[in-house]
Formats: structure tokens, C-alpha cells, sequence
């Protein structure tokens, strides 16, 4: 195969920052398009990392027959729009998290995806908790902890109250995502599965934040969010999600019949306890630990048709709990997934 050619609508800090540098790692990629906010941005990034070329549209980029891959970097308000669109002119389509704005959104994209089965799609994953995953992973599948009791996470982080606002505050630009919650259950869900019920209650405790122009402007987001439930595997799940707190809290507490599992996402601590013990601190074997290999594993795809985890039908998933989190706390009732 002759070299992926790649497009590239949108590139913020995470495009620049990760995405890029991880494609220009591989030897079998080319940088073909840019297509930014503004012509004038386009060409600064194009400069920058040596793209060919700048688009003024995103379809006009969409529909360059020389274009392979497209990288979608924008904010969830356009993914379904330039996934459908990419889909449809025969490319394949790296999509940045969230997903979509809902889950009508996503299940148009599956939906997409699988009537286009020959080409590659892909969302970014979750980077959280790569040095314990598959640590975790290993010591859930085992039944460390045995019949699953519950399962306690609190993130009080990542977000200042005194932060200005940003797209994340704006349901117009971010749909039913909540701050940090899809990233976190995203990742929480490797290792505990998915919810069987769902009951959420929302609060905005900063309700206005300064622009760039320090003018103040109406948070539409809420906040802080705390959802309980039952989990399909068994036992009850209580989350709690704030991005107004100071305090800076990330840790997960796994407890089960026969022991206990706590990770910080902080530092990446891991420790674990049999019933009856002290939790001791685990270290990661190397043969379990993992490493950012996103933009290499979205190459090998394209080329040898092979599935990754971070496919459509598991931001599907995600979204369908983001989706019963809105439901719940607008119906005021328990949702069952």
C-alpha cells in the first residue's frame, strides 16, 4: 500500500500535541490537508508540520479524492456531520472524543460505519490509567475481589471553579457531555463494565465564567453530577463528577466479597487487598503495561482490516450512559439500560 494520505479538520491542543507527533512517527503517513477555524490558522499549522495543503471547507477537504484518512479534531457538535459526510467519500475517519453530542448522533454513526464496513473508523480513547489497566483488567477477570459489592468513584479534578469558560461549558458545542464523565466512565467501564440502571442528579455550582474577554457568560453545563445504580455484573455503582471543587480528588474503590481494588488517578497508585488484609501497593508487571499507541494502531487498521477496542460501537456504549444520565435527571427516574 502507497502512503495514508491524511486530512486533518480541526487541530487543536490534543491534534498538536498528541495525534500529530504520533503520526509522524510511522514512515507510512503523509500529512496531505489541514482545514482549521480560519484559513489563517490552517496555514500556521500547515506551516508548522509541513501539511500540503489548506482547505477552506471542511467538505472541500472531505471530498479530495487524494485524501485517505480523515482526523477529525473538532469539538462533538460537528463529529456526526464529518463522520457521515467522510464515510460517505469513501474515507476512513479518526474521530476525537466524545463522540457525538447524543446518543441519536452515535447511533447514526454505527449505523454509517457498518454500511461502510470496509473502511476504518476509530475514536481516540481514553488516556487515563494507562500504567494499571491491564493490571486491573487481569486482577477484575481473576475475581480478585470477588461478587462485586460496589463500586465508589469521586473526581473532584481537572477543571477549576475559577477556570474561564470554555466549549465544555456549552451544551451548543458539547451536547449531553458532562465535563470529564464520558472520559472517566469510559475508562471505569474497562474494568467493571457497564450499568444495568441509572439514576443521575445534576447541580451548576459556578453558573457564570468569564470569557477571553472577561465578560461574564451563563454556564449551561452543569457542573457537578452524582449518578447511582446497579451493575450488570452485580452490585451498586455511586459517581460522583464536580469540576467546581478545589480540592482535588480522582480515586476509584472497588470492593467485592473477598477484597478490595483502589486506584488514584492522580498519581496512578494502584493497591489491593484480600479480605481481612491491609491494601498493599501493586506494581505493574512490564509485560502489562501499555503505552499511547493510538495513531500507530489507527495506521495498522486501515492496512490490515484489524479491530481495536476503541470502536464505534464502544463510544456507542458511552453514549448510551451519557444519554440515560440526561434522561434520568430530566425525567427524574431511574433509567434501565
Amino acid at each position: 500500500m502507497s502512503k495514508i494520505k491524511i486530512g486533518f479538520i480541526g487541530a487543536g491542543g490534543i491534534v498538536k500535541n498528541r495525534h500529530i507527533p504520533g503520526f509522524q512517527k510511522i514512515e507510512d503517513v503523509e500529512f496531505f490537508g489541514i482545514c482549521n477555524r480560519s484559513t489563517e490558522s490552517s496555514q500556521l499549522i500547515a506551516d508548522e508540520f509541513n501539511i500540503q495543503k489548506v482547505f477552506n471547507t471542511p467538505d472541500d477537504l472531505i471530498n479530495d479524492p487524494n485524501i485517505d484518512l480523515v482526523v477529525i479534531g473538532t469539538w462533538p457538535y460537528k463529529h456526526c456531520e464529518y463522520t457521515i459526510k467522510s464515510l460517505d467519500a469513501k474515507k476512513h475517519v479518526f474521530v476525537q472524543a466524545r463522540m457525538c453530542m447524543d446518543l441519536n448522533e452515535a447511533q447514526s454513526m454505527v449505523a454509517k460505519a457498518q454500511e461502510h464496513s470496509e473502511l476504518t473508523t476509530m475514536i481516540c480513547p481514553s488516556p487515563f490509567a494507562f500504567s494499571a489497566d491491564m493490571l486491573l483488567r487481569k486482577l477484575m477477570n481473576e475475581s480478585f475481589v470477588g461478587d462485586l459489592i460496589s463500586v465508589n468513584y469521586i473526581s473532584h479534578a481537572k477543571y477549576s471553579p475559577d477556570a474561564k469558560i470554555n466549549w465544555r461549558h456549552k451544551h451548543e458545542f458539547s451536547g449531553l457531555n458532562i465535563m470529564g464523565m464520558g472520559i472517566y466512565y469510559e475508562t471505569i467501564s474497562r474494568w467493571i463494565g457497564h450499568p444495568e440502571t441509572v439514576f443521575a442528579v445534576k447541580n451548576t455550582s459556578v453558573k457564570e465564567r468569564d470569557n477571553d474577554q472577561d465578560q461574564a457568560e451563563q454556564v449551561d453545563v452543569e457542573d457537578g453530577v452524582i449518578i447511582t445504580g446497579l451493575l450488570k455484573k452485580g452490585g451498586f455503582y455511586n459517581y460522583q463528577f464536580s469540576s467546581s471543587h478545589h480540592a482535588n480528588d480522582d480515586q476509584i474503590r472497588i470492593c467485592g466479597t473477598e477484597g478490595t481494588i483502589v486506584f488514584n488517578f492522580n498519581n496512578d497508585s494502584l493497591e489491593a487487598g484480600k479480605k481481612g488484609e491491609d491494601l498493599k501497593q501493586l506494581q505493574t508487571p512490564t509485560d502489562l503495561q501499555k503505552t499511547w499507541q493510538v495513531e500507530e494502531e489507527l495506521i495498522d487498521s486501515i492496512k490490515t482490516g484489524k479491530q481495536y477496542e476503541s470502536s464505534f460501537e464502544e463510544g456507542l456504549k458511552y453514549m448510551t450512559f451519557t444519554q440515560a444520565v440526561h434522561d434520568s435527571f430530566k425525567e427524574q427516574k431511574c433509567i434501565k439500560i
